[in-house]
């Protein structure tokens, strides 16, 4: 039967033993520690908070501004001076008036006594009706508060295209850090299957070697017992030293690949470690055409072209 390695995995829940990677493990290893996936959650968390800040474009804008001002001294401004001045010509002019009325009326002016009355009765009226302008300007502590209130209500359909710009941007970041994620996954397996490949054939390879190695100790008993010739012997060698070097080349091939796997899950070079998870073989039971429909309608890239193109519209 044909076999063909799995396009889609189902990872095992079961937890290893110690010492031992699953392939889930080694995935969700992969994940958290990779700096672009870890970017990419960043950049997802900044444009979740820019479409919030777009909301609160629609609610209403309140600004409070305030100010405090610490003078040396209160400012006063003394007045007085000018009040008792003012007083002073308006006894004059009224006891001058008075002393007019009274040379018309009975021939003679006011007397001392008279006008010495008169001149207390008009200050005392004067100083009831015109108060003190003694004022205080300025406190030493000054304090002030502005508030101003803002509500929009309609900028001609910007906020609205302000707002679905700011949730397509969040889609395709979201859409950018599963890509990510799901290539660092595609990756990840991709080295895991190799490393376990690459040692199933080396243990094939080393039964193969131990077999021509049976077989070439058989050739060299023959050879000594004169039953077969030289150039059997010698063909015995050649296959079983070309086994060997296939050994030797794919041990090099894993090597290579349990860096690369190491590199993937940031494991340090000193830290043993055993992948647990069987290779798998599975039959293929789709049709090409229902690969390529399930992976057009599945592709990342398609759907941020698409989210793109709306981005673009707004």
């Amino acid at each position: 039967m044909k076999k063909v390695f799995p396009l889609i995995l189902i990872l095992s829940t079961i937890l290893p033993a110690s010492g031992k990677i699953s392939l889930e493990q080694a995935v969700n290893m992969a994940l958290e520690r990779n700096h672009e996936v870890k970017a990419g959650l960043y950049q997802v968390k900044q444009l979740k908070l820019e479409k919030k800040e777009a909301f609160t474009r629609y609610l209403p804008r309140i600004n409070a501004t305030a100010t405090f001002t610490h003078l040396n001294d209160p400012i006063d401004l003394d007045l007085d001076p000018l009040r008792n001045l003012l007083i002073q010509l308006e006894t004059s002019g009224t006891l001058a008036d008075m002393e007019l009325q009274t040379i018309l009326t009975r021939g003679t002016g006011l007397t001392d006594a008279e006008k010495s009355a008169y001149t207390t009765a008009i200050q005392s009226g004067l100083n009831n009706a015109i108060p003190s302008l003694n004022m205080h300007v300025l406190d030493q502590d000054i304090f002030r508060v502005t508030l101003d209130f803002l509500q929009p209500i309609w900028m001609g359909g910007r906020l609205r295209a302000l707002n679905r710009s700011a949730s397509l941007k969040q889609r395709s970041g979201e859409q950018d850090l599963l890509l990510t994620r799901e290539r660092v996954m595609e990756e990840t397996i991709r080295i895991y299957f190799l490393n376990r490949f690459l040692e199933e054939v080396i243990q094939v390879h080393r039964e193969v070697e131990d077999g021509i190695g049976a077989h070439l100790k058989r050739a060299e008993s023959l050879y000594q017992a004169g039953l077969i010739a030289k150039y059997q012997l010698t063909r015995a060698r050649v296959a079983h030293s070309d086994a060997q070097e296939k050994v030797l080349r794919y041990v090099s091939d894993l090597q290579t690949a349990r860096s690369v796997l190491k590199n993937l899950i940031q494991l340090e070079d000193a830290e043993p470690f055993e992948l647990s998870t069987p290779l798998p073989y599975l039959p293929m039971n789709r049709s090409s055409l229902q690969w390529k429909t399930a992976i057009i309608a599945n592709n990342g890239t398609l759907k941020k072209i698409r989210l793109g193109r709306k981005l673009a519209r707004q």
